[in-house]
């Protein structure tokens, strides 16, 4: 800044205490971790940022109905309705008949409800999805109210979805990375703090990896706002 007129002692000191400042901020709080999955060749990765950006098979998680109405079945607010309006303009149509070729052979039932698609599938049913150069995996994480068509969850219910979820990433990703939020986090109403939810979501990544291996690379990706709950220099130390 040659604006600035930094003669003399004074606002030397100055900088340099501003520098070392803002570098023992930045080294306190990571932005991205690896962690290496021991006798495998996959790595977890953890980061901050936006999922839509990210390369690789894109992971959303949706109602055991597979939802498209954007409003009461569908919240604006979740990422099932954020990638609703930003892939399918908020149109339900396009993704309604995606979803019903690629679950033709899944075992479902037909439930009457009020609002909303009435094919419920198992939890953990996932679905693959195209959209032009850009690739999701849906997968059915919560279950529904059908008369209030809230959508619902607990532990059991996410590890029960996320084996399905690797189950179909064995078979569509072919060497890709899948791009997964902290799945849970959301409206789902699985209540727990978020260093806990993002160990359990680790813990089954590696349980199922060591199994049978899932894909090369696993990056969940964390908003922004979860940066003061998560302490990423934490969390590598712990599962090293």
């Amino acid at each position: 800044m040659p604006s600035l007129d930094l003669q003399g002692i004074a606002p030397l000191i100055t900088v340099v205490v501003i520098s070392i400042i803002y570098t023992a901020v930045k080294i306190r709080y990571l932005s991205k971790i690896e962690i290496p999955i021991r006798h495998t060749n996959t790595q977890i990765e953890i980061k901050f940022g936006d999922i839509f950006k990210e390369d690789g098979f894109r992971v959303i998680a949706v109602n055991e109905f597979f939802d498209s109405e954007i409003g009461l079945p569908v919240s604006t607010n979740s990422l099932h309705g954020i990638f609703l309006s930003r892939c399918f303009g908020g149109h339900s149509h396009a993704f309604d008949q995606i979803i019903d070729e690629e679950l033709k052979d899944s075992p479902g039932e037909n439930i009457t409800r009020p609002q909303g698609k009435e094919r419920k599938y198992a939890i953990g049913t996932t679905a693959t999805i195209s959209v032009n150069n850009d690739r999701y995996l849906c997968f059915a994480l919560t279950k529904t109210e059908i008369d209030t068509c809230k959508a619902y969850a607990d532990i059991p219910t996410l590890w029960q979805a996320l084996i399905g979820l690797w189950q179909k990433a064995r078979i569509s990703l072919g060497g890709s990375a899948l791009v997964l939020p902290l799945v849970g986090s959301g409206l789902s109403g699985i209540n727990i703090p978020t260093r806990e939810l993002l160990d359990l979501v680790v813990l089954s990544v590696i349980t199922e990896s060591k199994r049978r291996q899932i894909t090369t690379c696993i990056r969940i990706i964390l908003t922004p706002d979860r940066y003061e709950e998560v302490e990423l220099k934490e969390i590598k130390r712990h599962w090293r």
